[in-house]
């Protein structure tokens, strides 16, 4: 499964990718970009996963990783690397959550 996986991705991506393919995790390619990997059995989910995290990101309140690529049995979005939590992290966060949960899509 992850041989195929790899091919379909390498294809999408234009370039190879170097670092082992599992279910989950970070991968990485030739030019040294990293992506986030979720993969699995074929299943709408990802799908429904991708439009969930392209509508929170028009919110554009908390960060949200950006969409490469989908497939039956994948999702692959940019990967984040977590950062430092400043002293008021969480009352940020929970302003700019709240913020997104009062946005409306057109």
């Amino acid at each position: 499964m992850y041989k195929n996986l790899k091919n379909i991705l390498e294809s999408e991506l234009n370039e190879e990718i170097t670092s082992p393919i599992t279910k989950t995790g970070k991968i990485k390619t030739i030019s040294g970009r990293e992506y986030f990997l979720k993969s699995g059995q074929e299943s709408r989910t990802y799908q429904c996963e991708a439009n969930g995290l392209n509508e929170l990101r028009k919110a554009n309140t908390v960060y949200t990783a950006k969409v490469i690529s989908t497939g039956e049995n994948y999702i692959l979005t940019e990967y984040i690397e977590e950062g430092i939590k400043i002293r008021d992290f969480f009352q940020n966060f929970g302003k700019q959550f709240a913020k997104m949960h009062r946005y409306h899509s057109n």
